[in-house]
This record gives structure tokens, C-alpha cells and sequence, in this order.
């Protein structure tokens, strides 16, 4: 008896016939399609969310630039009184400065002293000249029955309004 044998038993041998080779090559090339497939379309959500994020940060700030038109035009009807005028608003366009109210118009019946029945628009930013991204633009109308006043916000394509009505007959 020989422990110490030099031929070992060989495992059968399997022959495949040509008919299975490559498929562990396919297999991995369908893994690899089906895990590209989930990662461009996570990416494609994730690239979407972003860009949602970024506009409610300029969504923000166009609110603020909005809501700054508003208290601008208030401070100026309150503040910025004519002599002998009632109120500041239908001379707004002479008390502030030129690149504070960029293409400001007053219409044509508005009289600064018992500014009764005007309107007044004016731009402020450096979008107003359309160069810049930032601008509001306010507009405001005064009757005897109503005062209305609106202000548009403005930042990076993003437009948000603020409008504040008074009914005085009541």
C-alpha cells in the first residue's frame, strides 16, 4: 500500500459544449445595466429637488424685495410730505432720488397738494434697466373710494407680489 500517491483522482470533467460560455460576462453587464439605470434616475430626482430647493431660497428673497416695495412706498406717503400736501404718495417721484425710483410716473390728473385721485409707478434695483436680477417695481393707485397699492419682487427670475388694498368709504 502506497499512502504517498503521484496520481491523485482527478474531479470528472464537465463538458459544456460551447453552449454557456459568457453567460456569468451577461449577468454582470445586466447587474451593471439595471444598478446605471437606478443611479440616473436617483440622479435625475436628486438634480430636480435641488434645483426646487434654490428657487424657494429665491422665492425668499423675491418676497422680501416685494415686501420692501410696500414699506418704501408707505414710508414715502408718511414721510415725505409736500408743503401744504396731505400725504406723500403723488409726489413720490420728486421726493425720492433718481436711481432710487427708476422710470417713476405719476399720471397726468395727480395733484401733489390734495392727492385725491393718482397713480404711481416706479422701478427700484438693478434689474430695472434689464441688465440686472434684482428689482421690485411698485405700483400704486389712489381714488376717493380706494387706495391700492402692489409691489413685485423680483430676484434670479423669481416673482413674488404683494398687494395691500384700503377701502376708505367704509
Amino acid at each position: 500500500m502506497n499512502l504517498f500517491r503521484k496520481n491523485k483522482p482527478s474531479l470528472p470533467k464537465i463538458w459544456c459544449g460551447g453552449k454557456e460560455k459568457g453567460v456569468a460576462l451577461l449577468i454582470v453587464f445586466f447587474i451593471m445595466g439595471i444598478s446605471l439605470s437606478v443611479f440616473l434616475g436617483v440622479s435625475a430626482i436628486l438634480f430636480s429637488e435641488i434645483k426646487v430647493i434654490r428657487g424657494m431660497g429665491y422665492s425668499v428673497k423675491a418676497f422680501y424685495a416685494a415686501d420692501t416695495g410696500i414699506e418704501e412706498l408707505l414710508y414715502l406717503d408718511k414721510k415725505k410730505i409736500p408743503d401744504e400736501g396731505t400725504r406723500g404718495f403723488c409726489d413720490i417721484c420728486n421726493s425720492c432720488l433718481s436711481f432710487d425710483c427708476q422710470g417713476c410716473s405719476v399720471s397726468a390728473d395727480c395733484d401733489p397738494i390734495d392727492c385725491t385721485n393718482c397713480q404711481v409707478s416706479y422701478c427700484v434695483g438693478s434689474g430695472c434697466d434689464g441688465t440686472g436680477d434684482k428689482k421690485y417695481i411698485v405700483i400704486g393707485s389712489i381714488t376717493p373710494e380706494e387706495e391700492s397699492f402692489k409691489s413685485y419682487g423680483s430676484y434670479q427670475g423669481t416673482t413674488r407680489a404683494i398687494e395691500l388694498e384700503l377701502n376708505i368709504g367704509y
